[in-house]
């Protein structure tokens, strides 16, 4: 059955959707969902994460990041990367390690 989405060649992936539209198939109230969904829906996540990730970095929500940014998963996986860079040069010094505890972070001593 085609629902009139993108067909997909790979795993389909049903999940309830209460608003079934005229015309599309419906089996028992599930729709299938592409591969191209999944990825968007995992995009998503991943600038939610960072968007509590870079405030709790920084102190700042990252609203200088543009449109673009946010809809291309290499950058968005970078700017993570980054976060992580930071958070791990933080550690290295005593005085970094003491700010992160001021911010709320647990730090081991290393």
């Amino acid at each position: 059955m085609d629902c009139g989405r993108q067909k997909c060649t790979n795993l389909v992936h049903l999940v309830e959707r209460p608003h079934a539209q005229k015309g599309v198939d419906m089996v028992a109230g599930l729709c299938r969902i592409t591969p191209m969904e999944t990825e968007n829906k995992m995009l998503k996540e991943k600038c939610a994460y960072l968007w509590d990730y870079y405030k709790d970095c920084f102190g700042v929500r990252p609203r200088h990041f543009e449109l673009g940014f946010w809809q291309d998963e290499v950058q968005v996986d970078a700017a993570i990367a980054d976060c992580d860079a930071y958070l791990d040069s933080m550690k290295r010094t005593s005085i970094g390690r003491e700010k992160l505890r001021e911010d709320g972070w647990i730090v081991e001593e290393m």
